[in-house]
């Protein structure tokens, strides 16, 4: 009964919302382009998809409520990156690092990799994005995954404006 509630409230806007404020504050309505796709609430972590239509991107975020130190979010992101893109619509490997980085969103800093992946749906490489925001005083971490559908180049400013247009966590 538990998983057929999860998967018809997975799609359900309302729960979609409840689900995404778990994870961050998002504004109401999203930047242009962005919507929500779907999203899960397991107690133990919370599960979101977005797609930004114009750029045909994916963005995946997990909401994991334990603390980290700054050093642990750096590790959980190393591994993460490791073992690849876990999201609703796409499993990969990433297979060559790009580059890796810090932006700051909404105060807190991400630590993030950009690297490059096989796409299962064409075996085409692809670059794709995995970021990790911990929030020691929320204690929560949050993963978030970025990376293009098949047929399109990863663009990293798609997932940073949707980043920096949270309101916080």
């Amino acid at each position: 009964m538990f998983a057929r509630q999860l998967a018809v409230d997975a799609y359900e806007p309302d729960k979609i919302l409840i689900t995404a404020q778990r994870i961050a504050q998002f504004p109401q309505p999203l930047p242009d382009g962005y919507k929500f796709l779907i999203a899960a609430d397991f107690k133990v972590m919370q599960f979101l998809v977005l797609e930004h239509e114009p750029s045909h991107q994916q963005l995946t975020f997990y909401g994991l409520p334990f603390a980290f130190s700054e050093e642990n979010s750096k590790n959980l992101l190393d591994r993460a990156y490791d073992m690849g893109i876990n999201a609703a619509y796409t499993v990969a490997k990433f297979h060559d690092l790009k580059s890796r980085g810090q932006e700051k969103v909404s105060g807190e800093t991400m630590n993030y990799m950009l690297g490059t992946f096989t796409n299962p749906a064409n075996e085409r490489d692809a670059e794709g994005f995995v970021g990790c925001i911990g929030l020691n005083k929320a204690a929560k971490n949050i993963l978030i995954y970025s990376y293009p559908d098949a047929d399109h180049a990863y663009n990293q400013q798609v997932t940073m404006n949707l980043l920096n247009s949270l309101k916080g966590f």
